[in-house]
């Protein structure tokens, strides 16, 4: 799974399954998506992993979320606040495993 396809996930069952399985709870998938207590649990794995991240209106002005692990910089737009959540846990999963990779695709392979 590569970035772009990460920021395009919407609220719902996919995007809280991938959650799950990232975080690695031993209880059944939670709607991490739309539920408000799972802001905490969010919050506690990124502050764990080192993230910071930025929701719109928080010392900019425009609409992005931003993260920032390690150097990397990555913006994505987001509907709630657990959906931005969400985004930046699998976001940051992806830049600790690959960094900033851009794949790239030559012409025979579209």
């Amino acid at each position: 799974m590569d970035s772009i396809t990460i920021k395009n996930f919407k609220p719902g069952r996919v995007l809280d399954g991938h959650v799950h399985d990232l975080l690695g709870v031993p209880e059944p998938v939670w709607p991490y998506s739309t539920h408000p207590n799972a802001k905490g649990r969010l919050r506690d794995w990124l502050k764990a992993n080192h993230v910071e991240i930025w929701l719109p209106g928080q010392a900019r002005t425009s609409d992005d979320c931003v993260i920032l692990f390690k150097g990397f910089r990555e913006s994505f737009e987001a509907v709630t606040e657990n959906h931005a959540f969400c985004l930046a846990v699998l976001l940051t999963d992806y830049l600790k495993r690959y960094g900033r990779h851009i794949r790239v695709r030559s012409f025979h392979n579209l």
